[in-house]
């Protein structure tokens, strides 16, 4: 592990990290709290003062033992109450026994605690429901490296050939690492407001619809489109909608559908109420360029289907409202709201949209890619251990009956070696 690690160590510096995003890479100079050579690297019991303060495992020193049996030592008669003691390692004798593997790991022989009454050993992720446990669940500092690696934007291939590990397993962990995310993503849309700068200022907002797959089924052809709205200059004011199946006519060539006037007027009044003050840019569709809207004073668009196409242009645009200040020299164009969309669409292959929970699971790999770009730019590694906090202090569970969702979804899915965490998060929060 630890050469592995310093094979990967010029991918993962202190000070720069690298997120994969398909072919594309984007790189900042954010300073890590965590690196993947920090995780790898540390002995059991530093990994796990490190969870402790990052808040993902609990301190249950000085807790009590609810399980204690009492005591026969006789050393230990005068002790009363079952207090857990304080964060220790197993006897030199215990690590004798112990495999290579299995001493870098967490274990109850590399790190645990001690019930200072019956001296029962207490692991150090016990009622934690964050972390796997139990019969067929892996070692917690590998699902630690899975989640850290997941929040870094990596792939399952590759969090499987840098941790060692199965795909079917780096999927199993990496499902509840998105499941959080796009929970998360979710709570933040909902609580999204575009426009309503101060002093009468405008905000340039950019619109489009996007294709998020497509499917034939008795000669008609259904489309899965998502329409989406990002304020430009602002990652994490990006918003897109649930996907519905659209059908078009049948036979002949598949073509994707165009938005249609009634699907996108009442979302455009939604997102744009009177005072927003917002100038549109967007594709050359009809119902972005004639649809009515309070909050919308200025719209501009580009033909994508000219020839040749046409993706940017200048133009002058109202600034502000109040002084009627006019910009000269601005960029219509939608390659921003399109950028975000080219790093969105990225889950497994043979992932198709035909069933509901196809479609699910293609949702809930977007809303975990949502989260991860509204954080491109500083370390989203504290911000999940504040979901993991937020998990644990909501007493809801995820692995308790993750196992009997594992069945029923690979059985009606394209994509049998994918987890069912991420179809359940949008079952429950899309």
């Amino acid at each position: 592990r630890a050469l592995k690690a310093q094979t990967h160590d010029k991918y993962f510096p202190q000070h720069q990290r690298d997120v994969n995003f398909g072919s594309v890479q984007q790189k900042s100079r954010a300073e890590l709290q965590r690196s993947l050579k920090m995780v790898l690297r540390a002995t059991p019991i530093a990994l796990t003062r490190m969870m402790i303060e990052d808040g993902i495992f609990q301190d249950l020193t000085g807790g009590t033992h609810l399980r204690c049996k009492g005591t026969t030592d006789s050393n230990a008669s005068g002790l009363s109450e079952p207090i857990i003691g304080a964060l220790c390692t197993g006897s030199a004798k215990e690590f004798e026994k112990l495999g290579e593997e299995a001493r870098d790991n967490i274990n109850r022989t590399t790190v645990r605690y001690r019930c200072n009454l019956c001296r029962a050993l207490i692991p150090v992720d016990a009622g934690n429901p964050a972390i796997h446990t139990g019969h067929g669940a892996t070692s917690a500092s590998i699902q630690i490296a899975v989640h850290w690696m997941t929040v870094e934007g990596h792939g399952r291939t590759e969090v499987a050939r840098t941790l060692d590990i199965s795909e079917g397993t780096a999927s199993k962990y990496m499902d509840f690492a998105r499941y959080l995310m796009c929970d998360a993503a979710v709570r933040a849309q909902s609580k999204m407001r575009f426009g309503f700068a101060p002093d009468g200022r405008t905000t340039i907002v950019e619109v489009d619809e996007y294709d998020c797959g497509h499917y034939e089924e008795v000669g008609v052809w259904y489309w899965m489109i998502a329409v989406s709205a990002l304020t430009r200059g602002d990652p994490t004011h990006w918003w897109f909608t649930k996907m519905d199946p659209m059908p078009t006519c049948t036979g002949g060539l598949a073509r994707m559908p165009k938005l249609s006037t009634e699907r996108w007027s009442p979302i455009c009044n939604a997102l744009f109420p009177a005072g927003a003050n917002i100038v549109q840019m967007s594709d050359s569709n009809t119902c972005y360029l004639t649809t009515a809207c309070p909050g919308i004073v200025d719209r501009f668009h580009v033909n994508h289907s000219a020839r040749p196409p046409e993706w940017s242009r200048p133009v002058d645009y109202l600034a502000n409202v109040i002084t009627r200040e006019v910009v000269k020299g601005g960029k219509a164009s939608t390659a921003a709201i399109d950028s975000e969309w080219n790093h969105c669409c990225d889950w497994p292959k043979g992932l198709s949209p035909k069933t509901e929970l196809g479609r699910l699971r293609i949702e809930g790999y977007m809303r975990a890619k949502q989260w991860l770009r509204f954080y491109r730019n500083s370390d989203p590694w504290p911000r999940f251990c504040s979901l993991v906090q937020e998990f644990i202090a909501s007493g809801r569970t995820y692995w308790t009956h993750a196992a009997a969702d594992d069945e029923n979804d690979c059985a009606e899915d394209d994509d049998p070696t994918s987890r069912p965490g991420v179809a359940k998060a949008a079952r429950q929060q899309c």
